[in-house]
């Protein structure tokens, strides 16, 4: 057994990870364990910020503009920005300095100035544009916190002693005033903050780290198989940036993508404790880590959730026990997921380096393909959920392995013919001629690989593999 062993160790020395064949067992039945529920959100809720480019000094700001800009960040950092064109012309009043004070009731909106220049040249240009639109940023009771006020405005008076314009004004929203909107989300460099969330350079990042205690039980199917992870620990790190475009008239998304930039790493043993024949999948999901990070009320919502889970295909003809120790480090992977058209998505990068380690203490036939997957999920809600969609991408690394010893030995709970053994093929194990007989009439067959996978999909609309790869490890049969 020892020589078995080792030869065990020799021909699965490279390889590993995570690929989920759910495919059902043929003869001695299927299970299944998914266990699966969210972690509380993490929300961060963006605020208000004025954009870098606007100079709050030009009185020319007060001219009404059917093209207006708005961002939102946090610590005065810009990391979102909404360009819309406008149904009416518009005014920011955030984007002038001289405005003294802002009072808002259901009618009117009041708008005080620190000098005459500024009123002058408000009253001019706001007297020849009609009906306009005039957006608050949090002065005085026109909007809420995290929110931007939009009034639409019918008709004005004036005061020159106080330096005050009126408007005969009420409350309206993006959905009434915007033609369109195009949205980008990058970030510039903040300090790190709490619960996992960085914003970068290139957009929002979210690191994730999980140890799950050992030993931790995966699944158990009295009288046949128990399976138990001696260790896991997951981690990954990805950064995203996106762009949207969404027509309001034509009711019409035309562009929903999103650029994921990733880096994985799991460190993942099974023992396996089969006592009859058997055949199964088991799979085990924590609680995803999620968020609602860019959340802008009334325009934009974007949540993301990373996912980790761990499990194995797992195939016996016999009692025995198996194990699988399994590692791979992601450094750097890139996708570009499109919702709207899967032909546009793409990956990039994804080298992953992977070991393993498997052993099987009984001279059986028998299968074990563990996996672990990292799962980025993005949910999508535009203009209070006009349009609502998640997608994402399944990082999926998977080593499948096939030991089948076909020397003579008897089976438990298995059938004997003489001295020849008869048993039911686990799953994975393959033919190897076309008349279905194994390569070794006496000996042991290994064969393993590595297999890695990139899914992405978008609920309603597809599921695509954007990256596949195969690297053969071994095939061999060491004649006895």
């Amino acid at each position: 057994m020892a020589v078995f062993t080792s030869l065990v160790r020799l021909a699965v020395a490279v390889g590993i990870l995570c690929a989920q064949g759910s495919q059902a067992a043929q003869d001695t039945g299927t299970a299944t364990v998914f266990t699966k529920s969210n972690r509380p959100a993490h929300d961060r809720i963006l605020h208000p910020v004025l954009s870098q480019d606007a100079d709050t000094t030009n009185l020319g700001n007060l001219l009404p503009s059917t093209n207006v800009s708005l961002n939102w960040g946090a610590q005065g950092n810009g990391l979102v920005k909404v360009a819309m064109v406008m149904a009416h012309p518009t005014v920011l009043l955030e984007e002038v300095d001289d405005i003294s004070s802002v009072d808002c009731q259901a009618t009117a909106v009041s708008v005080a100035f620190g000098s005459t220049e500024g009123f002058d040249e408000a009253f001019a240009d706001w007297s020849d544009n009609g009906d306009f639109i005039l957006v608050t940023n949090h002065l005085g009771d026109c909007d809420t916190d995290n929110e931007r006020g939009f009034y639409l405005v019918q008709a004005i008076t004036s005061n020159r002693e106080t330096r005050t314009v009126v408007a005969s004004a009420h409350r309206t929203d993006v959905n009434s005033t915007a033609s369109s909107l195009e949205i980008t989300f990058s970030s510039i460099t903040v300090p790190q903050s709490k619960r996992a969330i960085t914003l970068n350079p290139d957009g929002f990042t979210i690191s994730n780290s999980l140890s799950l205690p050992a030993p931790l039980p995966l699944a158990s199917f009295d009288p046949f198989v128990s399976v138990v992870a001696n260790k896991a620990d997951l981690t990954a790190s990805i950064t995203l940036s996106g762009h949207i475009k969404y027509s309001l008239l034509e009711a019409r998304l035309s562009e929903l993508s999103f650029d994921i930039d990733a880096s994985a790493s799991a460190d993942v043993g099974l023992v396996a404790e089969v006592k009859a024949a058997y055949n199964t999948t088991v799979k085990f999901a924590p609680p995803a880590l999620t968020f609602s990070f860019v959340n802008i009320p009334g325009i934009v919502s974007i949540g993301p959730a990373l996912a980790f889970a761990i499990g194995a295909d797992l195939g016996a003809e016999a009692g025995a026990a198996i194990t699988a120790d399994l590692g791979v480090e992601i450094p750097a992977g890139n996708a570009h997921l499109d919702f709207l058209d899967a032909s546009k998505s793409s990956a990039t990068g994804w080298e992953p380096k992977f070991t393993a380690e498997a052993n099987i203490t009984e001279k059986i036939a028998a299968s074990i393909d563990p996996f672990a997957e990292v799962t980025v999920e993005l949910q999508f809600v535009l203009l209070s959920g006009l349009v609502d969609l998640s997608g994402g991408i399944t990082a999926r690394p998977g080593f499948n392995n096939d030991f089948v010893l076909t020397a003579t030995q008897p089976l438990i709970g298995g059938e004997k013919n003489g001295s020849t053994t008869a048993y039911h093929r686990p799953r994975s194990v393959r033919p190897r001629n076309g008349e279905g007989q194994l390569q070794c009439s006496q000996g042991l067959e290994i064969k393993s690989e590595f297999e890695f996978s990139i899914i992405a999909f978008v609920t309603q609309f597809f599921r695509t593999t954007l990256f596949h790869t195969t690297v053969p490890i071994a095939d061999k049969c060491f004649a006895f």
